[in-house]
């Protein structure tokens, strides 16, 4: 048997080492996943760092804007309707772009966390984008808005100067030559043909008027009623100057203008006739219908006169006999300069009914022995307690109760007497504190509304004059504490709806404003939740969208919220919706 040899079947290797060569290699797909996946997780890193940064920008850029939007706001209406548009409109784009260098540079600092509202760099170009457009915006709708302003107040001062020569041709005391000059600085080389602007012919020395239509200040029609009313300014003028000096009856100069040939009317009045002859038939008839009404207008002015001296006279009576009731009879000086004052009053034939004067001269008689001995009836006392209580009691009902046989003392007349005045100045404090002065809520409105609260005073005064004026008048000095509170209240009624309306368009300003700032608002949700939310822009919904959004270092709501508590207790606010 063949004993089988070893053979070595391991080759050896081919390295140094003697072994053979490594076949295994590492995978190089394996290798490339691995590498990029490590870069994925590198870009998702680097990816949500930038998105964090970009909501953070965005989240100050939207806690700046409402800032930014308010003091743009501030700056327009400060300006609006300034007295001189032209340095307006430069104060305007300047101080617009100082806020908006203001905001961009980082400088405004967030009182609450002490940081700048503008965090980064990111955050200031998305701002900056914004703020220039809000800015661009806000300065072409200020302008838009004050070149209509310049072009009004342009109209203005040209109707001023026509106004003052007007009045200069109408001032019958002043030389004939100086009234023509107004005349012709008015109307001079005129322009109207056939109801219709003659463009065509200007001359050299042209009028007011003509000038206008050769600049265009006003449109055709405009400017032809102007002239007409400038005329009839004119005539009317003249004619009330000549009856206010007494040269002329009222009527006399009516039924000269319209059956006096044109030298009658010269002798009436040089710039008179003039005037009347640059009309045509049509004009002059509805003319004569003006200076009519003026003349029929003077009749009643001169009646309406009297009847207020007569209310002067009457409160100066009223105050001699206030006088006479409280005077110190037991003092002989006093009581002769109440006598004096009861002549007075006499003389003026005060007392209307022969009771009333009874009613005073018992206080002159305090010394005779029925006087002394007659006391105070208290079924009297009573029924003049209740009137009182009533708001009823009047000085006629105190002297007929005090003139019974058991009627009241001298010393209780007097009181019931004063008691009349007391209960008519506290009907009158209440009419000028709660009726009148309280409706007005002017006090509501900030310097920013300087103009609505002017003229929201001008008719708290109006109101307030007509009021002091009734008191004045007989039925206001014997009226009652009801009564008196009626007339206030009478008074005041037609201005009430004028207040509601001017709180109204105020109110729908700045919702209008308020819109384009929350864009939110419509779908806010109240922390409440049983209430209903319906988006809609009430007052009352306002204020809590307001309230419950604001931060106490967030200065736009708080701005906002000033704005609308403005409205809170006006008549009518809470049914208000834009």
């Amino acid at each position: 048997m063949k004993v089988p040899t070893y053979s070595e079947r391991l080759a050896r290797t081919k390295t140094a080492g003697g072994g053979t060569f490594l076949t295994a290699q590492a995978n190089p797909n394996a290798w490339g996943a691995m590498g990029k996946a490590m870069s994925d997780i590198g870009d998702t890193v680097f990816k949500i760092g930038e998105e964090k940064y970009k909501i953070q920008a965005a989240s100050d850029v939207n806690e700046t804007i409402p800032l930014f939007t308010a003091e743009i706001e501030s700056i327009k209406e400060k300006h609006k309707n300034n007295g001189n548009p032209i340095q307006a409109e430069k104060l305007v784009k300047k101080e617009m772009m100082n806020v908006y260098t203001k905001y961009t540079s980082g400088r405004m600092i967030n009182a609450g966390t002490q940081q700048p509202y503008l965090s980064s760099r990111l955050a200031k170009s998305a701002f900056g984008t914004k703020a220039s457009q809000l800015v661009s915006s806000g300065i072409l709708n200020w302008k838009k808005a004050n070149n209509s302003y310049i072009i009004e107040l342009n109209k203005t001062n040209e109707s001023k100067i026509i106004s003052d020569n007007d009045t200069i041709a109408s001032d019958t005391s002043l030389e004939i030559d100086a009234r023509l000059n107004a005349l012709n600085a008015n109307h001079a080389a005129s322009f109207i043909e056939k109801g219709k602007i003659n463009y065509y012919f200007m001359p050299k020395k042209i009028g007011k008027f003509s000038e206008l239509a050769a600049k265009g200040t006003f449109k055709s029609k405009e400017l032809i009623t102007r002239q007409k009313k400038s005329l009839e300014n004119i005539v009317t003028g003249i004619s009330l100057n000549l009856i206010k000096s007494k040269t002329h009856s009222s009527m006399s100069i009516t039924e000269t203008l319209r059956t006096g040939t044109d030298e009658q009317l010269k002798t009436v009045d040089p710039i008179l006739a003039k005037v009347f002859g640059m009309l045509d038939p049509k004009d002059k008839l509805d003319f004569i219908d003006k200076v009519r009404e003026l003349e029929n207008k003077l009749k009643k002015d001169n009646a309406d006169a009297k009847k207020e001296q007569a209310a002067i006279d009457n409160a100066a009576n009223e105050k001699l006999e206030d006088e006479i009731i409280n005077t110190d009879f037991n003092n002989p000086q006093a009581k002769a300069a109440a006598a004096e004052k009861f002549n007075t009053l006499l003389k003026n034939g005060h007392f209307d009914k022969a009771s009333d004067r009874v009613a005073i001269e018992r206080f002159f008689k305090e010394d005779e022995e029925d006087e002394k001995q007659k006391d105070t009836d208290m079924g009297s006392w009573d029924e003049l307690r209740v009137a009182d209580r009533d708001n009823l009691l009047t000085r006629k009902m105190v002297n007929d109760i005090a003139k019974r046989e058991k009627g009241l003392s001298v010393s209780d007349h007097k009181f019931w007497l004063n008691q009349v005045d007391k209960e008519r100045n506290d009907a009158a404090g209440y009419v000028k504190d709660i009726i009148i002065n309280k409706s007005f809520y002017v006090d509501k409105y900030t310097s920013d509304n300087k103009q609505t609260s002017k003229r929201l005073d001008n008719m708290r005064v109006s109101v307030a004059k007509a009021f002091g004026e009734w008191r004045k008048t007989p039925a206001g000095l014997k009226a009652t504490h009801a009564e008196t509170i009626a007339e206030g209240e009478r008074i005041m009624k037609p201005y009430i709806a004028q207040i509601q309306a001017i709180y109204k368009s105020s109110f729908d300003s700045d919702v209008e404003a308020f819109k384009e700032t929350y864009k939110k608002f419509p779908i806010f949700k109240p922390r409440n939740p049983n209430v209903q939310w319906d988006g809609k822009y009430t007052h009352k919904n306002i204020m809590m969208f307001l309230v419950e959004s604001a931060t106490a270092t967030d200065a736009a709501f708080k701005t906002w919220l000033q704005r609308f508590e403005r409205y809170g207790g006006v008549v009518g606010a809470d049914t208000w919706n834009n």
